[in-house]
């Protein structure tokens, strides 16, 4: 294969991964529409969110992988660790928007949140405003998109578990139902794409910022 086949590959498969992502998000937006929730949704819901309350404190933590505040701490770790504006622009630029994106979705969806749709539901606290899309999820998984290309094996392992247990632990604390995680994971990886081929990470994994680091 020559090189500029090679480049090609990598710039079509980022546009496969977003145009999959998008119809994923999309056939989730359409099914979270109606003011019902289905029985498959309910019992995936009440799986995470029926956990024992002394799960709460112990990973509070976790969850705060996919906060607003976390969008330039983790920008600033990815530069300290690799020292290339590029990733550290594209996690501050794809985080700020996966939170904007995700406000505005809210309001166009109108979903309310489980203790809306739901009776018995665990709240850990209560929470207010609309439920669909989850914007924890959609920065968690738009940070892991971005970030984790450039990780080593355990690397990548424990940032994607972070960005799916922050997913989870939304249901857990009675925050959002499946379809909001699922359409939240389905956008932050869209974001997370288009940033890194918008300041040309493409192509960058640990094994080419291992050679980096070697060669200073």
């Amino acid at each position: 294969m020559t090189e500029g086949s090679a480049s090609g590959g990598m710039e079509a498969a980022p546009w496969r991964v977003i145009t999959i992502a998008i119809a994923i998000g999309t056939v989730t937006w359409l099914m979270a529409l109606p003011s019902s929730v289905s029985g498959v949704e309910t019992w995936a819901f009440r799986l995470f969110n029926d956990l024992p309350d002394w799960l709460e404190m112990p990973t509070w933590p976790i969850m705060q992988m996919g906060a607003l505040a976390m969008v330039p701490i983790a920008a600033g770790l990815v530069y300290l660790s690799w020292r290339r504006w590029q990733p550290a622009i594209a996690v501050l630029g794809a985080g700020t928007e996966a939170w904007l994106i995700s406000r505005l979705v809210k309001e166009l969806v109108g979903r309310g949140r489980p203790a809306t749709l739901l009776d018995r539901v665990n709240l850990r606290p209560a929470w207010d405003g609309f439920g669909f899309l989850s914007g924890h999820t959609t920065i968690a998984f738009a940070i892991a998109t971005i970030v984790g290309p450039r990780l080593g094996r355990t690397g990548k392992v424990l940032i994607w578990s972070g960005a799916v247990a922050t997913g989870l632990l939304r249901m857990y604390t009675g925050a959002h139902l499946p379809l909001d995680v699922i359409g939240g994971a389905a956008l932050g990886i869209a974001l997370g794409s288009l940033g890194r081929w918008a300041v040309g990470e493409l192509g960058i994994d640990s094994a080419s910022t291992q050679e980096g680091r070697e060669s200073t």
